[in-house]
């Protein structure tokens, strides 16, 4: 039987029942203070043809890596790669509540320092991330938009912090309602070598008022 963590004191997580500004559909959004983000990239033209030059696979570390901060995450199988900044749920408000976009700085992903535990190649619970999305503003000011729907099981996470790098396989993603999420068993059971990324879901340019929940475990 898995071990709950208590989470009741998440009343609202990532896009909650009143809705992240960084994910609703229009309107003007607040200028916090966030950390900059990863340039679009551009694609030179080619007089020729070439063969598409595929996406490398990750590979775990043979060395150890001990519990430490993170601080950056990618998915290289869809070219995202972001810093990431340690912030207590209590600090967002009890959610998952990220800094939104500020001009010139992107909404950055988070890791919920008062919920699981740091990166390590032996933890024993989980590692949350969170992130806001956008329905109207786009990946260049919520890199997170080029996550929602697009991630598929086999992908990889890779995680970078203090002590070095991890490499985790994406098991499986999960639309979850905002009024189940903070209840829900298998989000918040207590698991270990695992990451849970957690976003608001954004299909076809319309918010769907559900969280998207990437789950994610340490290759081995």
């Amino acid at each position: 039987m898995r071990r709950l963590r208590a989470a009741a004191s998440l009343i609202a997580v990532a896009c909650l029942a009143g809705g992240l500004a960084g994910c609703q559909s229009g309107g003007s959004v607040t200028s916090p203070s966030v950390l900059p983000g990863t340039p679009t990239p551009t694609v030179s033209a080619s007089p020729t043809a070439e063969t598409p030059t595929p996406t490398p696979t990750p590979t775990p570390s043979a060395v150890a890596v001990g519990a430490a901060e993170l601080r950056s995450i990618a998915v290289p199988e869809v070219s995202f790669r972001q810093p990431v900044s340690p912030l207590t749920s209590v600090a967002m408000g009890n959610a998952i509540n990220p800094p939104l976009y500020a001009p010139g700085r992107p909404s950055a992903p988070i890791r919920v320092a008062d919920k699981g535990v740091q990166p390590s190649s032996d933890a024993a619970d989980t590692v949350y991330v969170g992130c806001h999305t956008s329905a109207t503003h786009g990946p260049e000011q919520y890199p997170c938009d080029a996550l929602t729907r697009a991630v598929q099981p086999g992908f990889h996470v890779v995680a970078t912090t203090d002590a070095g790098t991890l490499t985790y396989v994406v098991d499986k993603t999960r639309a979850i309602p905002y009024a189940d999420f903070a209840g829900d068993a298998e989000t918040w059971a207590i698991v270990g070598k695992r990451l849970v990324f957690v976003m608001c879901d954004v299909v076809d340019g319309k918010p769907t008022h559900m969280n998207y929940v990437i789950y994610a475990t340490l290759a081995a």
